[in-house]
């Protein structure tokens, strides 16, 4: 064996060996970096709810129109297809989604829906004609039909609004503004 040949291939691979100890070292660095910007990133969770066909997205504290057209229709039709059998659902599938500061409020003005649909036994169906955001107000509204039928066959119509507002916390909405308003009621 030669000699030359070996300092040669020896000092090849001790400078081999010090550069890749100052890579190690870098990339050390530089995962260190990723792990703690990672740990301080607000992560924006991008959504697709089958009410809708745009991207809707939600963070910590802010959600996108599109996502809130998506709860509020969600949310409008649990509250407002009610029957004496599912009116004890509804009481028990609605609080996760109301706001502390307004779900006494909220959940006031549904029980007595829900005892009045109970006592009279009334089925109530909403068939929704129209979804809008109002960008200045930040509240989503849901207008359409609502048919109630009572026992004996009677049947009133009447066009319903229900307005939403929602304010975001860890990822979720929460209702922290809830307004029903009838434009017109017709009695058959």
């Amino acid at each position: 064996m030669k000699l030359d040949a070996l300092k040669k291939t020896w000092a090849a691979t001790a400078s081999e060996n010090r550069t890749m100890r100052m890579t190690n070292a870098v990339l050390v660095v530089i995962v260190g970096l990723l792990v703690i910007a990672l740990l301080l990133e607000d992560r924006t969770v991008v959504m697709v709810p089958p009410e809708i066909t745009d991207a809707a997205w939600i963070s910590s504290d802010r959600a996108s129109p599109e996502m809130q057209t998506a709860q509020a229709l969600f949310l409008t039709q649990l509250i407002a297809n009610v029957t004496p059998r599912t009116a004890e659902f509804l009481s028990e599938a609605l609080p996760p989604h109301l706001a502390s500061g307004a779900y006494h409020t909220i959940m006031d003005t549904l029980r007595d829906e829900i005892e009045y649909v109970r006592d009279e036994q009334l089925t109530v169906e909403f068939l929704p004609t129209d979804v809008s955001f109002d960008a200045q107000k930040n509240v989503v509204m849901v207008t359409g039909q609502q048919i109630t039928r009572g026992v004996r066959g009677a049947t009133s119509r009447s066009i319903k609004t229900y307005e939403y507002g929602f304010v975001t916390h860890a990822h979720r909405l929460y209702v922290n503004h809830f307004v029903v308003s009838e434009k017109r009621k017709e009695v058959s």
